[in-house]
């Protein structure tokens, strides 16, 4: 039974593995993927199959999941710049005029309303407010702030 897991384990395994092997030494990409992958075929050319076969099914499996979080992380650093204004409320003197946020300079005061979304990180200069900085940074806990 136990060869029976092995044969079965390298057969759904091993072949991906390979072909990613070869993929990528003809590329001249030498990475974490080709020396585990020759760890394993090296472990089965000694004898030691249910060890390379162990390594190839958790070497997968660990390459699955960083996958598919790395794809979760870049859905989740897009929603949150979908939620950041475009545009900012800058204030020179009495006048307010709107403009790119790629157009707000160091030390431009901005001004944001209640309910709106602050447009870039900044430090409050008048007023006070509850913010988060979840659409910027990432962190979602409220802190207040008054100056």
């Amino acid at each position: 039974l136990a060869q029976a897991c092995v044969s079965v384990a390298f057969a759904l395994v091993a072949v991906p593995a390979f072909v990613e092997l070869v993929d990528d030494l003809l590329g001249l990409n030498v990475n974490i993927h080709v020396l585990m992958t020759l760890g394993a075929f090296a472990s089965l050319l000694l004898g030691n199959a249910s060890e390379g076969a162990l390594l190839l099914v958790l070497f997968s499996g660990s390459h699955v999941a960083e996958h598919k979080l790395t794809d979760r992380a870049a859905r989740d650093a897009s929603e949150l710049q979908k939620l950041s204004p475009e545009v900012a409320l800058r204030v020179r003197g009495e006048a307010e005029e709107t403009v790119r946020v790629q157009d707000v300079q160091v030390g431009d005061v901005v001004l944001v309303r209640a309910g709106e979304l602050a447009p870039l990180d900044g430090r409050v200069v008048r007023g006070e407010c509850l913010a988060t900085m979840e659409h910027i940074t990432g962190e979602a806990t409220p802190f207040h702030v008054q100056v």
